[in-house]
């Protein structure tokens, strides 16, 4: 991003005035609205010195701590359940949906204290859900395609301190998300054709998420409502004129419901209105 200053009295008020590119072109804006994480501008997005020291100090200490492994697969055949009749290839009820492989509360909680210890789970909380029983257009004829979100994993693996993941930590979590699935859809792993597996690190580098984090930031209490993404920064103003935040990071959060756009949408147009 791109910004000017303006000096009034004893202090010195920064301005948006547009957004440089890559490739060097300048485009100019009154308003430049923002949906990448606010921990972004610490990498130089809006240039050096724009941000004082306290609000650097407060965004670094955001929490965007995230368990979470993507996985991502194709398969020649939809996963049928042992407690479930037999379904053609356009599936039933309980392939529509968000799939939960958990049996209780006490599974969910040694499976957070181990990636809390600096291990993955050795149960892994699965979350599936399969698009391509909704719109056929995403798989071959009789194919499918699916996403599993994996809990709980950490950014970075203790094996004798804080070590980054390898191929073959991907793969060993990929088979423990397997065997779990295998347990109450017998062949399922038999009918995979594809498969990606994206760690916490993975998603960071690919898609630009704090520590992996789908939310942007965390979304406990402390991080929610007008703390979110931190105090003083909940309207989706900045101490930037012209400069807004539009992203999970903003109220009320993550979730694919759009409702930071919206909200972020009110009141740029509501500054461009007034003047403000």
């Amino acid at each position: 991003g791109g910004g000017d200053r303006w000096h009034g009295g004893e202090h010195e008020h920064p301005t948006v005035c547009g957004v440089v590119l890559e490739d060097g072109r300048e485009i100019a804006a009154r308003a430049v609205v923002c949906n990448a994480a606010p921990t972004a501008l610490l990498d130089g997005w809006l240039g050096d010195g724009l941000l004082p020291r306290c609000t650097q100090r407060d965004l670094e200490a955001i929490d965007s701590t995230s368990p979470v492994v993507k996985i991502n697969i194709a398969m020649d055949k939809l996963p049928a359940f042992k407690c479930m009749p037999a379904r053609g290839s356009g599936g039933g009820p309980e392939h529509r949906g968000t799939i939960h492989f958990v049996e209780d509360t006490p599974q969910i909680e040694e499976a957070y204290l181990e990636c809390a210890g600096g291990q993955c789970s050795t149960t892994p909380i699965v979350e599936m859900t399969i698009p391509s029983v909704y719109d056929d257009s995403l798989a071959p004829p009789g194919h499918h395609v699916a996403s599993l979100f994996c809990q709980y994993a950490p950014y970075s693996l203790r094996k004798g301190g804080g070590e980054p993941w390898t191929d073959a930590d991907r793969e060993e979590f990929k088979h423990r998300v397997f065997d779990l699935i295998d347990d109450y859809c017998p062949g399922f792993s038999s009918s995979v054709i594809f498969c990606e597996v994206l760690a916490p690190p993975d998603l960071e580098r690919i898609f630009g998420l704090p520590s992996g984090n789908i939310f942007h930031h965390g979304m406990g209490l402390d991080q929610l409502f007008f703390n979110r993404p931190m105090a003083g920064w909940s309207t989706h103003r900045t101490p930037i004129d012209g400069f807004y935040l539009c992203g999970a990071s903003t109220h009320p959060g993550g979730g694919v419901m759009g409702a930071p756009g919206k909200n972020a949408a009110k009141v740029v147009a509501h500054d461009l209105a007034t003047g403000r």
